[in-house]
């Protein structure tokens, strides 16, 4: 089986703005190098076999903070990057961490989903793209554990094509923090188990 472990970058500038990723890129913050290398601590004695990354900054970046605490360096997926939003990449439409989403930050994503879809990633494409990544990883580290960085998005659709026995997928979406960090386990067949979802006691420290 493979032990997958998937951590989400962390917190970058844009994030701290509130605007929207997708292809486009942000260094990360001061306290998302904080949490890049807390997350680094927690991690560094759990043995991978296999370190990945997706090709954005973001998360290379936070990559390498967790490499070098682990003595490891990341190999780049391209099949990891983040789906990509259009038009509406870089716009501020998120809601930014701590804050409570709104009527109007609703009412805007409603109005922006469409010309998202018309002009960025057709999302069966996108989550056929993250299965396809993911089952090479199964094949290539059939035993091994397995260490990922990348996006919610992935983080999403890894949940949804890994078949995963877990009631919380009618929910339709997995909230992933930032450097928060997901665990499951890809039998032979292809499906996976859930082992842990979106942690962060890892992160406390952050906040100081």
């Amino acid at each position: 089986m493979t032990f997958v472990t998937f951590v989400r970058h962390a917190t970058t500038e844009w994030m701290e703005q509130g605007r929207v990723h997708g292809r486009l890129d942000s260094p990360l913050s001061e306290r998302g190098r904080r949490e890049a290398h807390l997350t680094a601590l927690h991690l560094k004695h759990d043995n991978f076999e296999a370190f990945y990354t997706s090709p954005a900054l973001r998360a290379v970046e936070t990559a390498r903070i967790i490499g070098e605490e682990m003595d490891m360096q990341s190999i780049v997926l391209r099949g990891l990057r983040e789906v990509d939003f259009g038009c509406m990449e870089g716009k501020d439409l998120d809601t930014p961490p701590g804050a409570k989403p709104t009527l109007w930050f609703y009412l805007r994503w409603a109005f922006a989903f469409p010309f998202m879809m018309l002009t960025g990633e057709f999302w069966p494409h996108f989550t056929r793209r993250v299965a396809a990544v993911f089952r090479s990883i199964h094949e290539n580290h059939p035993e091994d554990r397995v260490l990922v960085v990348a996006h919610s998005g992935v983080h999403t659709a890894m949940l949804h094509t890994a078949a995963l026995r877990d009631p919380r997928r009618r929910l339709g979406r997995y909230p992933l923090a930032p450097c928060g960090i997901t665990q499951i386990v890809i039998g032979p067949n292809g499906q996976g188990r859930l082992i842990a979802l979106n942690q962060t006691e890892h992160l406390a420290a952050s906040a100081i």
